[in-house]
């Protein structure tokens, strides 16, 4: 099967007093860049995979996580 979904992730970080941050980003089609509703995005830690945190596309393809901590 071909693989027809591109992940664009347009980080955005702000960073709190306590070192957290937020991801924000669009999940669209890679071939008609139609933004796709109620993907799942998430977050995994490098050394270990394991889940850090995760979320759910909207209509418009946007998603935001917050509360991840800078390194993870």
């Amino acid at each position: 099967m071909r693989l027809l979904l591109a992940f664009f992730l347009l980080f955005s970080l702000s960073f709190w007093a306590n070192g957290q941050s937020e991801i924000r980003g669009k999940v669209v089609d890679v071939l008609s860049q139609v933004p796709l509703e109620f993907a799942s995005v998430a977050v995994y830690k490098t050394q270990d995979s394991l889940l850090v945190e995760g979320s759910i596309t909207d209509p418009k393809g946007e998603f935001l996580i917050e509360n991840v901590s800078p390194g993870t």
